[in-house]
């Protein structure tokens, strides 16, 4: 039976890194590890016997909009005919080795003959700051969305109600975003600043000793905080629930029956959800999602735990721009109503600010009832709970 070859895949340096990327290659011979192939992120590496060996990069450079990256033969043909052997190539990038001690020649005797070949990555790493203009949008978006509280654009609005709902999924969409955007960043200074100084007749290191630290450090913080975000997003969809409606004073929630329409227990809840109240936590607020329906009577409710009352008031005034029916805060009446911080309402919904919770309430029936509203139902359910 033929012995199975053992694997194995490392993450490799990034392209513009290429003396990096041959020192890497170097060691893993060294340790008796031979490249084999070279991907995106990974390299892949057979079992051998350790050996010297030198590794040479060479880097293709396609005119603009040329599709083709390979090396043109004749000149794969004369590497190897002075004693270098091509083993992969991924786009741009062709990996050469040849055995150390060997007299196979460096590529260019003149650093200036070299740079020519990183036209076709500057040009890739220029482009890619094309996406910058988004990076800076998202950013000033956020900010709008976190600080400017007057702000009622509907892209604004949105992206604070999604930061408050999933907290730990807005963050850590932030987090990779803004990875992509510096790594694209230092990727675009690395390979400007090779090309410069081979420009200058600097030769390039092909064993460099830099450690990179502040490099390093940002990547691991970004991946830190990455992995920490997502956990929190993990934990909150996870442990997410639904319940029944229930007639406890302490339910952050209101009932049909509160608006003195029905005795306890003559109401009933048909839903046309799996379960009446949905509950969820992100890191900014508990969050109850509650439907309730008797007859051609309903009430939708969206309740928001925020950390302080101040928040509940940033939250509410959020909510009114959200609304489902109201175009925006204007179309709301503001109404005085001891109990509550801070209350609006019109014909079909209410808005309000009770402690640290902010409500947003949908209500059928309230002009054809002759119940009482929800907002003051809300105020005289905190009173009996006190």
């Amino acid at each position: 039976m033929k012995e199975r070859k053992k694997i194995r895949y490392g993450w490799h340096p990034a392209e513009y890194a290429i003396g990096e990327n041959e020192k890497y290659y170097g060691e893993m011979a060294a340790k008796g590890w031979r490249l084999t192939k070279r991907g995106q992120h990974l390299s892949r590496f057979e079992k051998d016997s350790p050996q010297k060996s030198r590794y040479r990069i060479e880097m293709s450079a396609p005119a603009f909009l040329d599709e083709d990256q390979t090396l043109p033969e004749e000149q794969v043909a004369l590497y190897e005919e002075c004693g270098w052997k091509l083993v992969t190539s991924y786009r741009l990038m062709h990996v050469f080795v040849a055995n150390e001690g060997s007299d196979a020649p460096e590529f260019y005797q003149q650093p200036e003959q070299q740079a020519a070949t990183l036209k076709a990555l500057r040009r890739e790493y220029i482009w890619g700051l094309v996406p910058l203009v988004f990076y800076l949008t998202l950013d000033v978006l956020v900010v709008l969305a976190i600080w400017g509280r007057s702000v009622t654009w509907e892209p604004v609005i949105d992206l604070r109600m999604g930061i408050v709902q999933m907290t730990g999924l807005f963050l850590l969409i932030l987090f990779l975003v803004h990875w992509s955007l510096y790594r694209l960043l230092y990727g675009a200074y690395r390979t400007l600043r090779m090309y410069r100084e081979l420009k200058k007749g600097i030769p390039l290191d092909h064993a460099p000793k830099g450690r990179h630290r502040v490099r390093n450090g940002v990547y691991i913080l970004f991946g830190v905080f990455s992995i920490a975000a997502g956990a929190a997003t993990l934990v909150q969809v996870v442990s997410s629930y639904g319940e029944e409606l229930s007639a406890d004073a302490q339910a952050p929630y209101l009932l049909l029956q509160d608006m003195g329409l029905f005795d306890l227990g003559e109401s009933v809840y048909p839903s046309n959800r799996e379960h009446p109240v949905e509950y969820t936590e992100s890191l900014l607020a508990k969050q109850w999602y509650v439907y309730e329906a008797s007859g051609e009577e309903w009430m939708y409710q969206d309740i928001y735990e925020m950390p302080n009352e101040d928040m509940a008031v940033w939250m509410a005034e959020t909510l009114l721009e959200n609304s489902v029916f109201a175009e925006g805060k204007e179309e709301y009446q503001r109404v005085e109503i001891e109990g509550l911080r801070c209350a609006w309402q019109t014909d079909l919904e209410f808005v309000a600010v009770q402690g640290n919770r902010a409500y947003y309430i949908t209500y059928s029936m309230w002009r054809h009832s002759g119940g009482m509203s929800p907002l003051e139902a809300l105020a005289r359910k905190e009173n009996q709970a006190v």
